[in-house]
């Protein structure tokens, strides 16, 4: 029963992604801290053509 519950958790925190991904991807930047997002996100966009920038929490004020 643990893993069912572990493997609905998994699905839910993909789904999430996934509706992050298709909204900000006519943003400039995408910020979190979610390594595995960042690398999946960058890799879906890459292949999309889209431009937005992934950029972690700490990066965000060097933009200023």
């Amino acid at each position: 029963k643990t893993e069912r519950v572990r493997d609905k958790k998994k699905i839910l925190s993909s789904y999430q992604d996934v509706q992050h991904l298709a909204h900000a991807w006519k943003a400039d930047y995408f910020l979190t801290n979610d390594d595995r997002l960042i690398e999946r996100g960058g890799y879906i966009y890459s292949l999309l053509g889209v431009k937005t920038k992934f950029i972690k929490e700490k990066e965000l004020a060097d933009l200023k």
